[in-house]
């Protein structure tokens, strides 16, 4: 997290390095409700998966962006199925 707020953008943890004790971290960090905290950790969660399975080690805003274009496809895929 350290890298994530000293470099800004530019600088997202690798997924490489997105231990459980920083989870656990964050569930302290955020001063959340259960629901909320659950809620973070799951997307969370989820860019990490998504991080791996596109074998993207150091994500750039460029990651980002298009992780988030995958959302918005999976939402619409979801959308369209119901």
């Amino acid at each position: 997290m350290n890298e994530l707020m000293q470099n800004g953008t530019a600088g997202i943890i690798p997924a490489g390095d997105l231990q459980p004790v920083l989870f656990d971290d964050f569930i302290r960090f955020i001063d959340r409700g259960a629901k909320t905290t659950s809620t973070y950790l799951n997307n969370l969660r989820s860019f990490c998966a998504w991080l791996a399975y596109n074998a993207i080690s150091r994500p750039t805003r460029q990651d980002i962006i298009l992780y988030r274009q995958y959302l918005t496809e999976e939402e619409k895929a979801k959308l369209k199925n119901n």
